[in-house]
């Protein structure tokens, strides 16, 4: 009796044994594992997604979220090899693989995440932001050296150099600016970005304006339409140049560039009607208002242009 006694309780152990076991490897037993999350810097990151995967069988994943101290754990983990992933808005996700022990103890793990390429991104448009807004208040000198600034530091961003030639136009020091557009053309040249290279061709033409040598500020608004000749904006924007001089001419030309790349836009024909009443054209400046009334018959400016229809 004692040995089948003894047999039974043999039995009964290996099958428990069998039993822990084929519990531990289906993700589930008595490993513990804990580690933190952090940035490039190595500052915790709280509220980040902690991720487990069981890579021997299938199942959900196991997640929790870091604390206020980047820290995170997981416990009554099985015996096999795990993926781990840390995941956080702003920033690019990390897997590791790992390999869990029930007998002994794990390693802290560290979770090091990078700033995503997008979140950076959005980081360098909220701190142009800043530059333009002082440019906007007139704060020519101070949005200057904040331009130079960003552009020295962020060589890549070539486009700047629009805003560092704005600045210096505003300035009155005008070769310097024209510098600053021949350069951004160079360089949008080289990644084939033609919008920015028309712009900075249009904004030399504008500062030959500016130097009343109307050929040369004609060949450069005219390269700049070529440039692309699909940019409404950049048309308009030229007329606006002209009509911002006194040169009615040469903003009705280009407002009526506009108008014809995009048809339906109502601007235009308003700024058209006000150019050519600059030139004493009242019939030409009543169609292009009665245009943008046919148009854009709600906007807010529609009933001054009708008023001024009355009047003419």
């Amino acid at each position: 009796m004692k040995t089948i006694y003894s047999k039974s309780i043999c039995i009964i152990t290996i099958l428990l044994l069998a039993s822990a076991f084929s519990f531990g490897q289906a993700g589930r037993g008595t490993g513990r594992l804990k580690g933190n999350v952090t940035d490039q810097k190595n500052k915790p990151l709280k509220g980040a997604k902690i991720s487990l995967i069981f890579l021997d069988e299938e199942g959900d994943p196991r997640t929790t979220i870091s604390n206020s101290k980047g820290v995170w754990t997981f416990i009554g983990l099985g015996y096999g090899k795990y993926d781990i992933t840390a995941e956080k808005e702003g920033f690019d996700s990390i897997t590791k693989r790992i390999k869990i022990s029930q007998m002994n103890r794990n390693p802290f793990m560290n979770l090091k995440v990078k700033i995503s390429e997008k979140e950076i991104v959005k980081k360098k448009m909220r701190s142009i932001e800043y530059g333009l807004k002082l440019y906007k208040e007139k704060n020519f000198d101070e949005a200057l050296i904040f331009f130079e600034d960003f552009s020295k530091n962020n060589p890549e961003y070539y486009q700047i150099n629009l805003f560092v030639g704005n600045c210096l136009k505003e300035k009155n020091e005008y070769s310097k600016a024209i510098k600053k557009y021949i350069l951004l053309n160079e360089l949008a040249n080289k990644t084939n970005d033609k919008i920015f290279e028309a712009k900075g061709l249009a904004r030399i033409g504008e500062i030959y304006i500016l130097k009343n040598d109307l050929e040369k500020a004609q060949s450069y608004f005219r390269k700049s339409i070529e440039m692309n000749p699909k940019d409404e904006i950049l048309a308009y924007n030229v007329g606006e140049i002209y009509f911002g001089n006194n040169n009615s001419d040469g903003a009705i030309k280009y407002y009526k560039i506009a108008s014809e790349i995009k048809p339906g836009w109502a601007v235009p024909y308003v700024k058209l009607g006000y150019a050519y009443l600059n030139k004493g054209d009242i019939k030409s400046a009543v169609e292009s208002f009665k245009k943008f009334l046919e148009i854009d018959n709600s906007s807010p400016e529609a009933e001054t242009i009708k008023e001024i229809i009355k009047s003419l």
